[in-house]
């Protein structure tokens, strides 16, 4: 008989091996399990006990012990007669007393080894060393991270009263955008935390992000649009919230590279902010004042500010010497900049004084506005000139006929210094009396206030200013805000000659005062004579009715730029433009300010300006996404995503700078500013 031999081959004996030690890992993950689920038992169980020792204090007593009482062992269990100490000892913990107390003091979210307790007095207040009225205990499971809380039967609390809005602040230059608000402050015992939302103006929006950090930081600005931060506080104690607070927001724009402005009486400038030449100032158009009236020759202007009395059909420069310009503002026949140093700076036609310089004295060049304020925004129109300084207060500076500087009163009819805008009084205005933004328009002014409601004044032709009437007022009235506008916050405002326009924090559009060109964008609506109160700009194919990123107004037409998400393109770095209105159709205006090709004017709301976008550029004419447009009297002007200037429409007198002047129609469609000189 043949003898065999048993046993394992070296790789039978790795896969058993192998096996053992699977199975091993499960066991031990098993087991695990099994204990971290045992002790998370206990846990409940201690909890339990400990608060059911607590009812029976409060039966016999009427009053539950201090926080100083729970947070020592000894007293603790002297006073719950008949509970073990060593309940309070979390299971992991190798101290004796596993409870941390908060009495006055923000709770601290529990640990598999720690249970958190929180006293409270009366519902709110300090229990160190007094009776507490209620409490929560709240212990944290090991298996699966939840936070159980249990709570006293008696003055338990339920409700939280909501803080008060933060204040928020932007910190942006031209490469970063940081915010911060102020730490609201919650009652005692319990903490705080807040909920953010970003948006812009060029439709992105974030999700709702809930911190307790007070910073909101690392983002990037985009030029030509608006960022937003939206921030709202609520106060917190385990796991009992108040309701959110009123919420406090702040925007932050970014200029654009070539920040253009045209004027409303037939010149045009822009500033240059990247390469050669960067912050300075270059203008284009008529240098001469021009009688109202005959609409002939009167004298020099010298709005151009070269130190000439020269028209010039392309850009020239402003002889601004070493400063540099941050803002630009075009009336009729000057021209105004804050620059380098946070002082204005003006230049032209001063018969009104709107140089603000203290006499009425024609200048070709920059000359310093009189006094040493600060300025962050300014808004120019007519002969008058509006900015606002550093603490938010607004200034005017020039004509007066129709209290268009604000100040209550329509004597003097001029004057040439700033004047502060009188706001005392003014019903609805916020209390701190500031303003965020101001436009100047013919012979009257918006701006928009701290609480982002609008607020006119001035000239009321028309029902320009929006307040349900055609009165002339000489200190801020608030806009209508029943109707079209109902509790709308108001972030951009756009004055013209006869009619006023604006856009809400939704970006959505709104137009008042005269219409009898369709101006107002009532579209299939129809146009109608005039309104007195605020109006929904109607949107066309093409148009994201909550996309309008920023609106331009003049004489009788109106443009702005929407967002088109169908576009890919045109959502990450503009948008495009839209024209209505007058469009040249009379004998005496040169047209094509609607810009589509045609000077047929265009009653029915707004229709696309025209542009061979996506296509590559075709004879200079407009190829790329919008972002920023300007309207002038019968004219237009817009930046692209490049920073490239376009205009159109009537270009009697240069203004379009595009290197000569056109007879009537001007140009129908936009057409590439010259270069600016080296």
């Amino acid at each position: 008989m043949k003898k065999t031999t048993s046993g394992f081959t070296l790789i039978e004996l790795t896969v058993v091996i192998i096996v053992i030690g699977i199975l091993s890992t499960i066991g031990i993950f098993v087991f695990t399990g099994i204990q971290a689920k045992a002790r998370d038992t206990e846990r409940e169980s201690k909890t339990t006990i400990i608060a059911e020792a607590m009812e029976k204090y409060y039966d016999l007593n009427g009053e539950y012990p201090s926080c100083a009482d729970i947070a020592n062992t000894t007293t603790i269990t002297q006073k719950l007669d008949g509970i073990d100490s060593t309940v309070f000892k979390a299971p992991g913990d190798t101290s004796s007393n596993s409870i941390s107390s908060f009495c006055d003091s923000p709770s601290t979210d529990p640990t598999i080894n720690k249970f958190t307790y929180i006293g409270h007095k009366d519902g709110i207040g300090d229990c160190q060393n007094s009776s507490c009225a209620g409490w929560t205990i709240s212990y944290k499971k090991e298996g699966t991270g939840e936070t159980v809380v249990i709570s006293s039967r008696h003055g338990a609390i339920t409700t939280i009263e909501a803080p008060n809005a933060p204040t928020v602040t932007a910190i942006g230059n031209n490469n970063t955008l940081n915010y911060e608000w102020t730490n609201v402050a919650c009652n005692s015992g319990t903490n705080v935390e807040y909920q953010t939302l970003y948006s812009t103006s060029f439709g992105h929006t974030s999700s709702l992000n809930i911190t307790t950090s007070n910073q909101y930081n690392g983002l990037t600005p985009i030029e030509g649009f608006i960022h937003t931060l939206r921030v709202e506080a609520r106060c917190k104690i385990g796991s009992i919230t108040s309701n959110w607070s009123l919420p406090g927001s702040a925007d932050y724009y970014k200029g654009v590279t070539k920040l253009i402005a045209a004027g409303n009486n037939n010149h045009t400038c822009a500033i240059k902010a990247n390469g050669a030449n960067s912050g300075k100032v270059f203008c284009w158009g008529s240098n001469k004042h021009y009688n109202d009236d005959t609409k002939t020759v009167a004298g020099d202007g010298g709005q151009l500010g070269d130190g000439t009395f020269n028209d010039s059909p392309s850009p020239i420069a402003v002889a601004l010497g070493n400063k540099t310009a941050k803002a630009l503002a075009i009336g009729d026949e000057h021209t105004c900049i804050i620059a380098n140093d946070d002082k204005a700076y003006c230049w032209g036609y001063n018969g009104q004084g709107q140089l603000g310089n203290g006499n009425n004295t024609i200048s070709n060049s920059p000359v310093a506005v009189s006094g040493d304020k600060q300025f962050k925004s300014i808004s120019a129109n007519d002969d008058h000139t509006c900015a606002i300084d550093f603490n938010d207060k607004a200034y005017c500076w020039g004509a007066n006929n129709y209290g268009n500087l604000g100040f209550g009163a329509t004597s003097p009819n001029a004057k040439n210094t700033p004047t502060e805008v009188v706001i005392t009084g003014v019903a609805s205005f916020p209390a701190d009396g500031k303003f965020k933004s101001i436009s100047a328009g013919y012979l009257y002014n918006c701006g928009i206030a701290s609480n982002d409601k609008a607020f006119c004044w001035g000239n009321n032709q028309y029902g320009k200013l929006g307040i349900g009437d055609t009165t002339d007022q000489s200190k801020p009235v608030a806009v209508i805000a029943t109707g079209a506008m109902a509790e709308k916050s108001i972030k951009y405002i756009a004055t013209g000659n006869h009619h006023t326009c604006a856009i809400d924090s939704i970006n959505k559009a709104y137009c008042w005062g005269l219409d009898g060109m369709g101006q107002l964008g009532r579209g299939f609506l129809g146009y109608t004579s005039k309104s007195s109160s605020p109006i929904t700009v109607q949107t066309v194919a093409g148009i994201v009715s909550n996309k309008i990123t920023s609106i331009a107004v003049s004489d009788e037409h109106t443009c702005l730029v929407a967002v088109d998400y169908t576009d890919s393109v045109t959502t990450a770095k503009g948008g495009k433009a839209y024209c209505w209105g007058e469009n040249g159709s009379s004998s005496e205006k040169y047209g094509g300010e609607v810009g589509d090709s045609t000077p047929i004017s265009r009653k029915d709301g707004p229709v696309a300006v025209y542009t061979t976008y996506p296509n590559p550029n075709q004879n200079n004419s407009l190829y790329e996404p919008v972002n920023y447009i300007a309207a002038g009297r019968y004219y237009n002007c817009a930046v692209t995503s490049s920073f490239t200037p376009y205009c159109w429409g009537d270009n009697k007198y240069g203004q379009l700078g595009i290197g000569s002047i056109t007879s009537n129609p001007g140009k129908l469609i936009p057409t590439k500013v010259n270069d600016f000189p080296l």
